[in-house]
This record gives C-alpha cells, structure tokens and sequence, in this order.
C-alpha cells in the first residue's frame, strides 16, 4: 500500500497533543484542563477525508489508521475504545461536500478487531484495516469508507476528531504522474506546445484516465493498455470523440512511456501528438 502524503494530515511530534490543545475553525480545546480524549490522529475534523492508495491486487492489503490519546502528559493507564465502520460515511460526506462518492462495499474491507488499546505511556496506536482492492466493482468510480470510535475508557472521545473519512483509490501499474510533452494541432488557431504534469489514474485494470492535450479536466481520455502494449484511446468526459488514424499509439514498458497519436472533432480535427513520461 502506498499513501497519497500530500493528502494526509499528520500530526508532528510538536504538533497536536504534545502542545496540549487541538485548535480548529470549529472549536478549541486546552488539554491542560480538559480530560484526555482519544482521537484520529490525521483526521483535521470530522468530514474532512484523507487518501489511501492501494495496488490493485487479490491479496488483502494493510490500512493502518492511527490512533491517538491527546493529554497534557502521557497516560499511567491504558486508553481503550471501541472502532466502527460508518455505513453511510460517503452519503455524510456527499451531503456536507456535494461529492459523488460511493459507500466502499462491505466485502473490500475487514475489521479484524472492533477494538483498539493504546498503553499507558504511549501517545498512539496503529489500528489495521485489511483493504481487499479487487473487491471493488467499478474502479472509475470515487469510493470511501469512514471509521468512528465509541466507548472510551479511560479518556472522552474528541468531539471534532473522533471520525475520519477514507478515499481509497486503487491504483494499477499505469497509474502514475507523468511529464506530458508535445503538440496541439488546432485547425484555426495553429500549433501550441504542450508541456504539463499529468496524473493518470486508474479506471480498469489495464486503463487509466487522463486530460486530453492541454485542455485540463473537462476533456478527458481512457488509455487502456492491450496485450501487445498498443494503446486504445477512448473518449471519456466532454470529449466526443477520439480518431487514432493519425499514427502510432503505444506504451513501452521499459520506458515506463506512453506514445500517443490521435484526435477529436471529426467535423474540424484537432490532432494531438505527446508523450507521457512517468515521474
């Protein structure tokens, strides 16, 4: 399993409970006078998701979520508390956010335990969630899961941070960023260069999406990858069509690269050649 960091708001070693207060838009609490509370440590507050990547792969894959106890000092005694999944986590979160995200189906992941414990002395505790990825039906889709603790014993549960909201994307072996460079061949307005990152990602097990040129996140294309690693083009977003006559559509695997030729508009073409170099 691989995290998506930027995505993921981790506590530091001066940061939320060993200064002694969580501080958010919401609320403020001063842990040198509040009772200890047991919290998600890279939950900012609730609603706010993170993002675990997974390969995709039949074989059940780690998901640690960290587990905190926020306290002036450390703890004599034990904290312990119970972990539930919340079923409807994407509905809470489409509500709040106006998203599409799908509730990740049951059968993709496993609690093991529905408890967790963090020992006296200790700060925190990874508490695993198994994340089976070829569980999951439709991988163009935006999928997650949320967790909330209940039942403390032996601290309160943070009223801002005893829930997280998962994304849990799944990636194949093309899903990547990549330095896309080439040209764009408008009809009416002439060559322009292209030269732009690009995060292909996964929507099949040999496909991936991505931008199409330069014209950002309306216009897309689904890149599948064939046996022979020729590349068949299809539209996906605003884009009506893909044309790949022009030339030569391909991925070398050596190179980690991917060679493309084609257009859309068949009524006035507009022809795109550029290469996809993975980062």
């Amino acid at each position: 399993m691989k995290k998506l960091s930027q995505y993921i708001l981790f506590a530091s070693a001066t940061g939320i409970f060993f200064t002694g207060c969580l501080k958010d838009d919401a609320s403020y609490i001063d842990y040198t006078t509040a009772p200890p509370a047991l919290q998600f440590l890279y939950a900012e507050h609730d609603g706010d998701k993170v993002i675990e990547a997974f390969d995709l792969s039949n074989d059940a894959q780690d998901m640690p979520i960290e587990v905190a106890v926020a306290s002036k000092d450390p703890l004599g005694v034990a904290v312990n508390a119970k972990v539930a999944a919340i079923t409807n986590a994407a509905q809470i979160y489409n509500q709040k956010f106006d998203d599409e995200y799908n509730q990740l189906p049951a059968d993709a992941f496993t609690m093991t335990v529905n408890t967790v414990s963090v020992p006296a002395g200790a700060r925190s505790v990874p508490f695993v969630v198994k994340v089976n990825s070829s569980k999951i039906p439709d991988l163009s889709k935006k999928w997650m899961v949320g967790f909330q603790l209940t039942d403390a014993n032996g601290a309160v549960i943070a009223s801002n941070l005893g829930k997280v909201f998962i994304e849990v994307v799944v990636r194949n072996s093309y899903h990547a960023y990549y330095r896309a460079t080439g040209v764009f061949h408008h009809p009416v307005n002439g060559d322009r260069p292209i030269d732009m990152r690009k995060e292909l990602i996964t929507t099949g097990p040999n496909s991936v999406v991505a931008y199409l040129g330069d014209l950002g996140p309306d216009y897309q294309m689904v890149l599948t990858v064939n046996a022979d690693n020729s590349v068949t083009i299809t539209p996906a977003g605003d884009t009506p069509n893909i044309d790949q006559h022009w030339g030569v559509n391909r991925y070398d695997p050596a190179t980690h690269t991917f060679h493309l030729h084609y257009s859309y508009n068949t009524a006035a073409p507009r022809i795109v050649e550029e290469t996809f170099v993975r980062e």
